[in-house]
């Protein structure tokens, strides 16, 4: 499939089978927020760390306003306090600001940095679920995503943040995902910026709720409150610029706490600018050594984290995946 057709062949949706099969991990606790519309108020804020400068973010202000957006900037989405773009407590008011603000239906984060998890003890869980709406980011603001689903029950998305690059594939996603209403399914072009080449680790299909995220970020988390009931879900990671022998500790990490053995299906999206010692492991060692003998589907590949095109993936909604063909398809729409 070449990369100009595909747009036009990704808009051909499969119909599932398995509704059956989803009673016992259904959306029963699920919250999902309404639907993005022209016309609505995207707001920018900075949960984690500082940008560079306001130049960093205009033009993705300027394209959601050709889409027919208005944007709204935090007043802490430019500050500065050391690495973070502010104290705990004004990023964490920053942020319960966006959630109260009835003019905003949106919220995309600046980027991730780091800081994140300073931030889940102090948070309004029950003004985040009076206020529910889309909330998206990617790599460190993984520890907002999974902890707000989890306590609050809405969907939270793992996706683009505004200093990204808004290519074709990324603007498609967003746009099916977060405006459709629409069993998305999220399969890599043959073509991508990216050369993302999906690699079966164990074939087959399952379906569970979606959570996952950075590797090294979900693995600070692991022990505390922000974190799912891994039975039956579906763990999806991604890392970037780690050594491998890391990753290979952060997953060891994961199965001694006995999140490995409780998981349906694995994704490991991509180790972007990670590091093979030489003589050492590759990633793709590494997974075979931790991920096969679970023996649920699983691959490497998928469209996520630090690289240009990149889906928009929704944190605690029933998914179906297939490790051979390396696709995900959502079971329901993530929004209303």
């Amino acid at each position: 499939m070449k990369r100009r057709n595909f747009l036009q062949s990704s808009a051909v949706l499969t119909a599932s089978g398995v509704w059956s099969s989803l009673l016992a991990n259904s959306t029963q606790n699920v919250l999902k927020p309404n639907r993005l519309k022209p016309g609505d108020t995207i707001g920018i804020l900075s949960p984690g760390g500082a940008i560079k400068g306001p130049e960093s973010i205009e033009d993705t202000i300027a394209l959601f306003n050709t889409m027919g957006f208005k944007t709204k900037v935090s007043a802490q989405a430019l500050g500065r306090w050391g690495y973070f773009s502010g104290t705990d407590d004004e990023r964490v008011n920053d942020l319960h600001s966006m959630f109260s603000d009835p003019d905003i239906q949106a919220i995309i984060t600046t980027r991730g940095g780091s800081g994140c998890n300073r931030l889940l003890p102090l948070l309004d869980y029950t003004l985040i679920k009076n206020n529910p709406k889309i909330f998206i980011g990617y790599s460190d603001i993984t520890a907002l995503l999974n902890a707000i689903t989890v306590k609050t029950g809405l969907v939270t998305f793992h996706g683009p943040v505004v200093t990204s690059t808004w290519n074709e594939v990324t603007l498609h996603y967003f746009n099916q995902v977060l405006m459709g209403n629409n069993n998305v399914v999220f399969t890599n072009p043959e073509e991508s910026i990216d050369d993302s080449i999906v690699k079966t680790i164990t074939p087959g299909k399952a379906s569970g709720r979606l959570f996952g995220g950075n590797l090294s970020v979900l693995s600070t988390m692991i022990g505390s409150e922000y974190l799912p009931d891994w039975s039956d879900t579906i763990l999806f990671l991604e890392d970037t610029k780690e050594d491998i022998y890391r990753i290979d500790r952060m997953l060891m990490h994961l199965k001694l706490a006995g999140i490995l053995g409780k998981i349906k299906g694995f994704i490991f999206a991509q180790c972007t600018s990670c590091h093979q010692d030489d003589p050492g492991f590759s990633i793709h060692e590494i997974l075979d050594q931790y991920i096969k003998p679970l023996g649920i589907p699983a691959w490497y590949g998928s469209m996520v984290g630090h690289i240009h095109d990149k889906f928009t993936l929704p944190i605690g909604l029933s998914v179906e995946i297939n490790s051979q063909d390396g696709s995900i398809q959502l079971l329901e729409p993530a929004v209303i």
